[in-house]
């Protein structure tokens, strides 16, 4: 359980309401417009935010961007059980694995 759950056991709706106030700004979830609406905060300049990145417009594109931002790092981790410490394979193993995929 982390600190925050911790902390709010026992404590009242609204003293926990105003806890996660706190931490997640409400008022600050939409940008408000004239005329009394709202649009999300991943709007620019009052358009939709499509992709994070406009070189990663596919999931292939995306993988390939993360490859490159972690220098090839860890990519895919898994443990035996809850006690194991994780395994990691790299990027660029996945990368193998997928396109040997179905080969």
């Amino acid at each position: 359980m982390d600190s925050l759950t911790n902390s709010l056991r026992g404590t009242s709706r609204r003293r926990a309401e105003s806890a996660l106030h706190s931490v997640i700004p409400m008022e600050e979830q939409s940008i408000l417009l004239p005329g009394g609406e709202r649009i999300s905060h991943l709007c620019q300049n009052g358009e939709l935010l499509c992709y994070r990145f406009e070189d990663a417009q596919t999931l292939y594109e995306a993988f390939q961007c993360g490859k490159g931002f972690s220098n090839d790092g860890d990519c895919l981790g898994w443990r035996e059980d809850s006690n194991s410490p994780y395994q990691w394979i790299s990027y660029s193993k996945v990368e193998e694995r997928f396109m040997n995929f179905g080969s």
